[in-house]
């Protein structure tokens, strides 16, 4: 979205999203941070647009009030931009490593499991 020479991403997902993904160390979910680093234009913040039968609503971070998520200050966001950009080039650095190991605390190996831990090298390393 635009406004004014704003620009805000917006995501829509029929999944639950959370703003802690984007916060942790090591980052969680890349594609909102992906896109906010790699347009060069004057981004001002993004959100996931939650869309479920029984539920609508924005998941995200802003430095606009105009636009929906959680209004953070504009140094928050600078200091968050440079966090992700620190986190994906380290996780880049690590594949080119051939480290492509999974974290160990991530509720998506247990659920996917089965289609992760042959991509990870995990039977290499442990047997």
């Amino acid at each position: 979205d635009e406004a004014e020479g704003k620009f805000f991403i917006i995501d829509y997902k029929t999944g639950i999203s959370s703003k802690n993904e984007w916060q942790k160390n090591p980052i969680r979910s890349f594609q909102l941070p992906i896109s906010c680093l790699g347009l060069k234009k004057n981004i001002v913040g993004f959100c996931n647009a939650q869309i479920r039968a029984n539920e609508h609503r924005y998941i995200g971070l802003t430095t606009d009030e105009n636009f929906p998520g959680n209004s953070i200050p504009k140094e928050t966001w600078q200091k968050l931009k440079i966090f992700w950009e620190n986190q994906i080039n380290n996780l880049i650095e690590r594949f080119l490593a051939g480290d492509v190991s999974l974290p160990s605390d991530s509720k998506y190996l247990s659920k996917y499991q089965e289609y992760l831990i042959p991509l990870s090298r995990y039977y290499e390393e442990n047997i």
